[in-house]
């Protein structure tokens, strides 16, 4: 469809915009696809009169939607471009609820649009079909994060973003062979995550019936490998959260530290740090950086697009070119728990 649109060669579609013929192949984004969205959005600003009328174009990462704003740069008089992120600041977001009628509005957004929010006004839908998917890496111990091809059910919810409040139509970025041979649905997050928080939760459970891990999770719809169970067990036992069992027949017990990390509403690992930092008396402070690990957007505002005044603006808090030898993403926090703290000693006064 889209090549009959934009009058393209329709051989090698897949290799060209999607690594491959199926499903199996890379699901990374080239300078390519990113072309063929700002064509296609072009094209139909040119067709559809009706300014009205708007575009929603998902893309799987943040540095996906950057390096889109950044092709639209040079046509922001036709468009008037919105972004979609969890890191967005809130007012910035619920602009994309306005309609405009001056210019057209083009959404780059992420899943967070897929199901999240209904955007009024949306006629067309772009659609990557690409997803970031968080999966725990067992050799490393941590979560890593990878590009994926979006499941058939995924793209259908994303077609539903359109035509709620208008006539819509969908454009879905692979050729039609390639798409029927994406998965029907997601794999489950508990198939793919870390247990750890999960194991940890059902170690506590005050019911003998109930505490008891490797008969639990094997009741649910998408049993995980016991290997996994037990790999979470060998981990909440490493940071002193469990407490081996001394009999073959006995269970894991949790100790008063993993009763503390399973009673703290934040996800296990922002859990872990909020504790460790109240190991050195800086609970408080624990708990706040904590919260901003799992939960956006942050105290400092973040305008998109624009690295430089983000990073002038932390460092109104916290000097990120100090001699501290941090990271990027530490010296974030930092800076914005330095903000957190900053506003919260103003509004007391």
């Amino acid at each position: 469809q889209i090549a009959d649109i934009l009058k393209m060669n329709s051989e090698s579609l897949s290799t060209k915009y999607c690594s491959g013929e199926d499903a199996d192949a890379d699901a990374g984004l080239n300078s390519d696809v990113y072309q063929l969205i700002h064509e296609l959005l072009l094209h139909i600003h040119r067709s559809d009169p009706d300014l009205e009328n708007s575009i929603l174009v998902f893309l799987p990462t943040y540095y996906a939607l950057e390096q889109q704003w950044i092709r639209l740069s040079s046509v922001r008089s036709v468009f008037k471009v919105h972004i979609l992120h969890r890191s967005i600041d809130t007012d910035e977001a619920l602009q994309t609820m306005k309609v405009s009628k001056s210019c057209r509005k083009v959404i780059l957004a992420t899943n967070i649009a897929e199901s999240s929010v209904t955007i009024p006004g949306v006629a067309y839908v772009i659609d990557s079909c690409r997803s970031l998917q968080v999966y725990w890496d067992p050799i490393r111990k941590t979560d890593s994060a990878g590009l994926v091809w979006a499941s058939k059910s995924q793209t259908e919810q994303r077609k539903g973003r359109t035509g709620r409040t208008c006539d819509g139509q969908i454009y879905r970025l692979v050729t039609g062979p390639f798409y029927n041979s994406l998965d029907d649905h997601e794999h489950p997050a508990i198939l793919r995550l870390s247990l750890r928080e999960q194991v940890l939760m059902v170690c506590c459970a005050e019911s003998r019936a109930m505490n008891d891990p490797n008969v639990v999770l094997q009741k649910v719809l998408d049993p995980p490998n016991l290997d996994v169970i037990q790999d979470a067990l060998d981990s909440l036992v490493q940071i002193h959260a469990l407490v081996k069992p001394t009999s073959p027949r006995g269970r894991y017990e949790p100790t008063f530290y993993g009763c503390l990390l399973n009673s703290l509403p934040l996800s296990f690992d922002a859990s872990v740090l909020a504790l460790k930092f109240a190991e050195i008396g800086f609970l408080h402070e624990g708990i706040l950086i904590g919260i901003m690990l799992d939960i956006q957007p942050l105290p400092i505002l973040q305008p998109f697009g624009y690295q430089a005044l983000c990073k002038i603006f932390r460092d109104n808090y916290f000097d990120e070119d100090s001699n501290l030898k941090i990271g990027k993403k530490e010296a974030t926090l930092i800076g914005n728990l330095c903000a957190f703290q900053f506003w919260q000693r103003m509004f007391k006064v």
